[in-house]
């Protein structure tokens, strides 16, 4: 006896649908590793070369203070990774997907181009104090503002293509 070909197709397209969000969200988790390792690398510059304090934007657990930088840490990976966790097993969908996007990239945009404690593109070549370093450290930077807009744009799509949020 088959099943109804109505909801198998309607199963396969949310499966597929499932997998682009986790896909993304994937993404979105190594491209924010990548970032982070730079914010340790450059923290680490700022106190062996003696630079500008302000300059620091790391924190516990790549040095000894709980910082700004620490907290933005725990909130993306949960939102990351918690979100691919409940997506695979069918608990969260597209509007979980669309908020985190949002949420993550407030706190990215609040942090690099943002108020006069921004860390801005140009403090961070000139951190690094070599192109060399720097402007992949920027290519990460702008990789990661669009994985979240490729995150809210799924989301988005994920949404119509569905019926729900």
């Amino acid at each position: 006896m088959a099943g109804d070909p109505i909801a198998d197709r309607a199963g396969t397209r949310d499966d597929t649908l499932r997998r682009r969000l986790v896909l993304v969200a994937a993404i979105a988790a190594a491209i924010g590793t990548l970032h982070f390792a730079d914010h340790a690398i450059r923290g680490q510059i700022v106190v062996e070369r003696g630079l500008d304090p302000d300059w620091n934007h790391s924190g516990w657990p790549f040095q000894h203070d709980f910082t700004p930088f620490t907290i933005s840490m725990i909130v993306v990976y949960v939102l990351l990774l918690g979100g691919i966790w409940f997506t695979l097993r069918g608990r969260l969908w597209a509007g979980y997907w669309l908020g985190t996007a949002i949420i993550i990239g407030a706190i990215v945009v609040f942090v690099h181009f943002v108020g006069s404690d921004a860390e801005t593109p140009k403090m961070i070549i000139d951190t690094y104090d070599n192109l060399a370093a720097g402007i992949p450290a920027l290519v990460v930077l702008l990789g990661v503002v669009a994985i979240l807009a490729v995150m809210a744009g799924l989301a988005v799509y994920v949404r119509r293509a569905s019926g729900h949020w």
